[in-house]
């Protein structure tokens, strides 16, 4: 059960940590180089938990690497979602900025609208 809550919990509590490790690469590096990095973190970690292998393949070590994956995860996050806004910002003409920067601010409510209208 622990570990269950561990599972989300990582990926939470990483995200200011990605935060502070992706602005700080943005500003050195440069944005869309840092927002490069956290898209192929989140979506190399997310291709990653869809191979695990189960816990009856390989025991414990199916959860922990779950976590660690979930950690990745959580720390790309916290620099995507940031980087994302500022970068729709920056490109925004004048006049429409505040409209641009909110939908990258979209992406995870209209996600959860979609997936409930697609149940029964």
């Amino acid at each position: 059960m622990l570990i269950a809550f561990a599972t989300f919990g990582v990926g939470y509590a990483a995200r200011p940590i990605g935060s502070v490790i992706f602005g700080h690469m943005g500003d050195k590096m440069g944005r869309k180089a840092s927002l490069m990095l956290t898209l192929l973190g989140m979506g190399g970690s997310s291709f990653l938990i869809g191979l695990l292998p189960t816990y009856a393949q390989v025991g414990l070590l199916a959860p922990i690497l779950l976590v660690v994956l979930r950690l990745i995860q959580g720390i790309a996050l916290g620099g995507e979602w940031g980087g994302a806004v500022l970068l729709a910002t920056e490109s925004a003409p004048k006049g429409v900025r505040g409209l641009f920067s909110s939908i990258p601010q979209l992406g995870v409510p209209l996600g959860l609208v979609a997936g409930t209208f697609s149940f029964n």
